[in-house]
Parts: structure tokens; sequence; C-alpha cells
């Protein structure tokens, strides 16, 4: 196995998008989470949310993650999928470290990009980039 398929653009694409739909559909679009869009809601707000905020920024991410996946598997001679289910999980199991660890690899990245979004071009200057986007802050862990 070499790979390829996870690495494909059309693949980083639909998985990302995949993942912002649903992202967007149960957290920033739920009806308790929904005072936020009342506030200032304008349809080229809501298409700059999703298109540049959450989907163009976050394909960086998925970019980054696909193009790991590769190198890391390669690097464990992971070449042949399993056919059980059990060997399936521990195939998966061995990914663990990677994913959990990547974040803090790729997230400085990502959220100081979405930082500098909210504080150049959206002119958001009440932004705290330690607060609200810092790496180890553990609400943005969980969510990635």
């Amino acid at each position: 196995m070499t790979y390829r398929k996870i690495v494909s653009s059309r693949l980083i694409l639909v998985v990302t998008a995949i993942t912002i739909l649903l992202l967007l559909c149960i957290i920033y679009f739920h009806p308790l989470n929904i005072a936020w869009v009342k506030k200032s809601f304008s349809w080229g707000n809501l298409l700059q949310f999703v298109f540049v905020d959450q989907f163009i920024i976050e394909l960086i991410s998925s970019c980054i993650i696909a193009r790991g996946i590769g190198v890391y598997g390669t690097y464990l001679k992971l070449r042949k999928t399993p056919k059980t289910p059990e060997k399936i999980f521990k195939y998966f199991l061995k990914f663990l470290p990677f994913i959990l660890g990547i974040y803090f690899v790729f997230a400085p990245l990502t959220t100081g990009v979405r930082f500098l979004y909210h504080n150049f071009i959206l002119q958001r200057l009440d932004l705290d980039y330690f607060s609200d986007y810092f790496p180890l802050n553990l609400e943005i862990y969980l969510a990635y």
C-alpha cells in the first residue's frame, strides 16, 4: 500500500467538506448555539464563515494529516490492510500516536493562520492569540 489514495486531492476535498458540514450542523448551527448567528447574520458573513473560516483553513489541516499518514504508514512499513476486524483494529491502533501527536505539529500553523485571518483581514482586534487560539488550549485540542 502506498497511501496514494489517502493523499489524493479529490479525496481530501470531499472528506474536508463532509467533516465541515457535519461540524457546522452539529455545533455551530445547533439551536442552542445559534445566538452568534443572529447577532451578525448576513449571507456574505455566512459564506465567509463556511468557506474561508472553516473550509479553506481546515483544508490545510486535512492536507497535512493526509501527507503525515502516508509518511507515518510508510515509516512503520504498514503496507497491507488486514482483513479481520481484530487485525484492522490493531492496525488503526498503530496510527493512534500519530493522530494524537500531529495536532501539536500542525495546530500552531492552522490556528496561527486563522488568528492572522481574523485579526488582520476581518479586523477583529479584540482577539488574543494565547487565550483564543493557542494550541495548548484544551477546548481547541478536543475540537480537533
